[in-house]
C-alpha cells in the first residue's frame, strides 16, 4: 500500500523507516516503510502480517488517521461497510528513544495462580460485586 502524494509532501519529513499502525483495544503493529523509484512510499514488511491478522481482503476498507511521531491510527471496515470485529492481541510494540520498536508481549498479561498452575488473564482485571436479588 502507498501513501498519498498530499500526505507525503506533509508528513514525509517527519516519517522514520517504521511505522506503528494502532487498532481499537490498543494492539500495535510495526510496519517497514519503503521508497520506490518514482518517489512513492509504501508500506511492506509486517503491512501483510498486519493484514493476515485482521483478515483484511478484497472490499474492505482501511481509514489511517495519523497521529504523529509515525503512529497511524486504523480504522477497518469490512465489505458491508461496517468496523470489523479486531481479533483479541497481546502482542503490543512501543517506540525506543533510538527509534526502534520494541515488543511489549506480556504487559497486559496478569497470572493467577490456581490449584492447576497459572492461568494468563488478558487486559485489566475488574472486580465485580456479588448479584443479588
Amino acid at each position: 500500500m502507498s501513501f498519498h502524494q498530499g500526505f507525503l509532501r506533509r508528513y514525509g519529513e517527519g516519517l522514520s523507516g517504521l511505522v506503528l499502525l494502532k487498532v481499537a483495544g490498543g494492539s500495535t503493529w510495526p510496519v517497514k516503510l519503503e521508497q520506490s523509484d518514482n518517489d512513492g512510499v509504501w508500506l511492506l514488511k509486517g503491512w501483510r502480517k498486519f493484514m493476515e491478522h485482521y483478515s483484511i481482503g478484497h472490499g474492505h476498507f482501511i481509514v489511517f488517521r495519523y497521529e504523529g511521531d509515525s503512529v497511524f491510527h486504523v480504522i477497518i471496515l469490512d465489505k458491508s461497510a461496517s468496523e470489523t470485529g479486531y481479533p483479541l492481541s497481546i502482542e503490543s510494540y512501543t517506540v525506543s528513544p533510538e527509534g526502534e520498536f520494541l515488543s511489549q508481549k506480556e504487559e497486559n498479561v496478569v497470572e493467577i495462580e490456581d490449584s492447576e498452575g497459572f492461568v494468563p488473564v488478558l487486559g485489566q482485571v475488574q472486580t465485580a460485586r456479588p448479584w443479588t436479588m
